[in-house]
This record gives C-alpha cells, sequence and structure tokens, in this order.
C-alpha cells in the first residue's frame, strides 16, 4: 500500500458510488418483488433454493456475506432472526428451522447443515466480539487496579528490556510514545482496549513491536508509539463497528471469533501501518493524519468485496 492522493480521491468515489448503486439496486430487488421472483424461478430450473446455492458456490468471507445477506432479506421471519442471536446455543435449533421452512432433506445435502451452522456461528460471533470489545473500550484505566498497573509495567518490560523504568510516574514513557509522564491519561479515548491492543502485540510478537518503535523514533520520520498505537486501536474499532472486518474474521477464525482475535488483527494493522507509514515518506510528523486517512481508505478497499482480504502479519 502506498500513498497517492489523486488515487485516493478516486477511489472514495469509487467506493461511494458503488455504496450508492449497491443500495439503489438492493431497495428495488425488495419493494418491487423482483428478489422472490427471480428465487423462484431459478429454484424451479435448478432444484435448489438460494442458500443451497451460496453454499455451494462460494468460500469462506464471500459465503458468509451472502448468507448475511439471504437470511436479512427473506420473507421469514426465523430466516432473519438466525442472524441476530444473542445466545449462540441457540443456533443448532434455528439451523433445524431453517431446514424445515426450505424443505431441505439433510441426507441428500450433507454439507448444508454443517456449513449453515459453522456460517451463523461467525455471523452472530461478529456481533457478539463487538460487543466484548465494546466492554474493553469503556473500562477506563485505572492505577489503583493492580491487574491495570501489571499490564502497563509489563508493555515497558516488553519494549525496553534492556532499560530499567524506575519510578512509575516519569518521562521515560515519553521513549515508548506516550505523550506525559502518567501513560493513564493517553488511554481515555480507547479505555483499557487501547493498552490490551499494545500489550498484546508487544507479548507475541516481541520483535516485530520493538522493530516498530525502533521506527517510530526515527528523528524526522518517527511518530510517537503508543499514542499511533491508540490511534490505529481507534481505526480497528470503527472497522469492526462498522461490518469491514467480517471478511477477515470470516476467513481467519474458526466458529466464534473472540477478543484475542480482534488484538491478534490489530497487531497485524499496526505493523501494515508502520511499513505504510515508512513508504509514504513524510516529512515529519504533522503527515500523520492525511496518511492515516489513506491507510484506513486502502485497508477498507482491501477488506471489502470483491476481495474479500484478511490481516495477516508479514514474514519480514
Amino acid at each position: 500500500m502506498r500513498e497517492c492522493d489523486p488515487k485516493s480521491v478516486h477511489k472514495r468515489r469509487t467506493v461511494a458510488k458503488k455504496e450508492v448503486k449497491t443500495n439503489i439496486l438492493l431497495f428495488l430487488y425488495r419493494v418491487l418483488f423482483l428478489r422472490d421472483i427471480v428465487k423462484w424461478i431459478t429454484r424451479k430450473v435448478l432444484g435448489i433454493c438460494e442458500l443451497q446455492r451460496i453454499i455451494r458456490r462460494y468460500k469462506f468471507a464471500e459465503r458468509n456475506d451472502n448468507i448475511h445477506q439471504c437470511l436479512l432479506l427473506s420473507k421469514h421471519q426465523i430466516l432473519r432472526d438466525a442472524v441476530e442471536l444473542k445466545n449462540l446455543n441457540e443456533i443448532p435449533p434455528f439451523v433445524s428451522k431453517i431446514l424445515v421452512i426450505k424443505h431441505i432433506i439433510p441426507e441428500t445435502d450433507p454439507p448444508f447443515e454443517e456449513t449453515l451452522t459453522f456460517a451463523l456461528y461467525q455471523i452472530n460471533g461478529y456481533r457478539i466480539l463487538f460487543d466484548e470489545v465494546e466492554t474493553e473500550r469503556q473500562t477506563a484505566y485505572d492505577c489503583d487496579n493492580p491487574e491495570h498497573e501489571e499490564m502497563l509495567l509489563k508493555l515497558w518490560k516488553l519494549l525496553k528490556p534492556d532499560q530499567e523504568l524506575g519510578e512509575r510516574v516519569c518521562k521515560a514513557w515519553g521513549e515508548i510514545g506516550f505523550q506525559g509522564s502518567d501513560p493513564k491519561t493517553d488511554f481515555r479515548g480507547m479505555g483499557c482496549l487501547g493498552l490490551k491492543c499494545m500489550l498484546y502485540f508487544a507479548e507475541n510478537y516481541t520483535q516485530k513491536a520493538q522493530r516498530v518503535l525502533s521506527h517510530s523514533r526515527h528523528p524526522t520520520q518517527g511518530y510517537s508509539y503508543a499514542i499511533v498505537s491508540i490511534n490505529i486501536t481507534s481505526l480497528m474499532y470503527e472497522m469492526l463497528q462498522s461490518g469491514l472486518l467480517r471478511s477477515h474474521f470470516y476467513s481467519e477464525t474458526q466458529g466464534k471469533p473472540g477478543v484475542s482475535d480482534f488484538l491478534d488483527a490489530f497487531s497485524c494493522a499496526f505493523e501494515k501501518f508502520d511499513r505504510f507509514w515508512i513508504e509514504s515518506k513524510p516529512e515529519n510528523v504533522m503527515a500523520f493524519s492525511r496518511i492515516r486517512e489513506n491507510f484506513a481508505l486502502e485497508m477498507a478497499v482491501y477488506l471489502s468485496p470483491p476481495q474479500y482480504g484478511s490481516l495477516k502479519m508479514s514474514d519480514a
């Protein structure tokens, strides 16, 4: 991914036009009853329902995306409810109801029941994941909470293993990109989610985290590691909320995605941003907002149809 303003503007317009066009077609498709007519004709010709066609034709994120849309647009309330479940234990009974409604005999289409069940765990699990991440975001950092303090001090030891911190409140925190002598003030926007993202990256990809930290210390093209990390946490939170991360979790997780999966996705995104920053060759840190915007756009295009991309850590 490289920075290019004209290209970015063009992509924004393309994405916006595509979204408007899709919404108009979707409206016409439903209101004018074209969808029901097309489905009826196709089932008569092929002898299978739309869900069966989707499961046979698509894989991974594209399959789940189409299943999600198919169920949301169904005239049957039970099918629409199948993607709004709060309890994942309800999924098997709902799949059984769908089999009856769609007149599908499991023995005649063995992959259908298993694949639909798996898809519903991921689709409903994504929404539950957002609630779990939101809880972490709303949990304020508390310096009187031993667990919070332990995570913060562990972060320092992982990023600066050869340097003793000294006092808990000190200017040394600026060396890993915090704005003041007490990091707790920088976690106000993302709460404990910002700290957990930063710690997960440092704990599970220690060498990469230390390398990114060294890049952030560049005399002219550096940036505030901790502040940018929290900013990328915010970006990932926004993408989770908007649904852009569906393609990643549908491709990279088995069943319901958990908070640790979100933290891992953040780690991949932060490393990608660091490389994107270097390739953009910023004159100084004042270019951050522009580069962040271009990075977010590149991510959105990559994760959206038809690419249905997923985030992976680089081999380097």
